[in-house]
């Protein structure tokens, strides 16, 4: 018979599955707004994203101020703060903005 926790586990699992390969918007604890792709995650909830551009603020991240391209990029996961996922798929794209739906990142 399922406990509580692994119905919490499994529902965590699903949630992580449907991020795979997509774009994600993850602030950290000093400010900085990381935007790349979903890879991976490990037990601490340490994020590993993929081509991955760095914003100082939200502000520049609006204003299309270049961005400090990172790469691959493993975010600590006791400094995240906030996930948010595109909805539409358009990160990157030139044609349309993204729409971004924010994820409670201790409900993972």
């Amino acid at each position: 018979m399922p406990t509580d926790t692994d119905v919490n586990l499994s529902e965590a699992h699903a949630k992580l599955s449907t991020w795979l390969n997509k774009s994600l918007k993850v602030t950290i604890s000093d400010g900085r707004i990381l935007i790349g792709v979903f890879l991976c995650v490990d037990r601490d909830i340490n994020l590993i994203i993929g081509n991955c551009n760095e914003y100082l603020s939200e502000d520049e991240m609006k204003q299309a101020v270049d961005a400090r391209y990172l790469g691959l990029a493993m975010i600590p996961g006791k400094h995240i703060v906030q996930i948010c996922e595109d909805t539409n798929g358009t990160v990157g794209s030139r044609n349309a903005a993204p729409e971004w739906k924010i994820s409670n990142p201790t409900g993972i």
